[in-house]
């Protein structure tokens, strides 16, 4: 929806400056989610795997 608001407002304009703001904290908020899984996803496979093996 802000993306939208984004391309279709007069660049610059009050409303624009409004829409990107909103869309770099749905960016944010969606990037801080993926790091929050992986996050967790790495403490659970340390804490329950001995030995954790990257085959190149």
């Amino acid at each position: 929806m802000y993306k939208y608001s984004t391309e279709h407002d007069i660049k610059h304009s009050s409303n624009w400056y409004k829409a990107v703001v909103k869309l770099g904290k749905q960016h944010r908020r969606v990037a801080n989610m993926r790091k929050d899984a992986l996050d967790k996803l790495t403490t659970y496979v340390a804490k329950n795997h001995g030995t954790v093996v990257i085959e190149v």
